[in-house]
């Protein structure tokens, strides 16, 4: 079966998060996929992030107020569907997997999760962090990968944030916009 990973920072199909550009155009591309007829030896897996903050605004007497809101992936109705701990500066960190309830066999959706997400999206406190998040991100999902046989033939990097997949994928194609494909 041929995989396609498309491997992004943002997601926009969970209702209570924050929805970027990419974001928005994810969950387009996951929604629209689902009107196509896809081979039965083809399977699309988007993989993101799940932060448990989230910035928010809201507009009251005139003047914009910014608050930050924590959530928890069950709010969203996403489903563990794995979990492991990765040694990181000496300490055993729990990395947990969420699919998302409208994922089907060939179209899935799946969220990372550990503490070091424990911030709003692009928000991580400092360039260090920011770059700790993004590196676990992409390593952990290769753990959750290999964990469940899966081997990613085709990477498709929605942004530069996401580069580390090159790394821990090297022998996949990839390509930087899911629509060249």
């Amino acid at each position: 079966m041929e995989t396609i990973v498309i491997a992004s920072l943002e997601n926009g199909l969970l209702e209570n998060s924050l929805k970027g550009g990419l974001g928005i155009l994810e969950k387009d591309l996951f929604e629209d996929l689902k009107n196509f007829n896809i081979p039965d030896d083809i399977r699309f897996i988007f993989i993101s992030p799940f932060y448990s903050k989230v910035e928010e605004q809201e507009l009251r007497e005139g003047e914009i107020y910014f608050f930050t809101r924590e959530v928890k992936p069950q709010e969203n109705g996403l489903i563990l569907v794995d979990e492991f701990d990765e040694k990181i500066k000496g300490e055993n960190v729990k990395f947990e997997v969420y699919k998302f309830p409208r994922s089907n066999g060939k179209i899935e959706s799946y969220f990372v999760f550990c503490k070091q997400f424990n911030h709003p999206l692009y928000r991580a406190g400092s360039a260090e962090n920011e770059l700790r998040t993004i590196y676990y991100f992409a390593r952990d999902s290769k753990r959750f990968f290999e964990r469940n046989n899966i081997y990613p033939e085709i990477l498709i990097l929605n942004e530069s944030d996401t580069a580390f997949f090159a790394y821990f994928f090297p022998d996949s194609k990839k390509f930087l916009d899911p629509y060249s494909l």
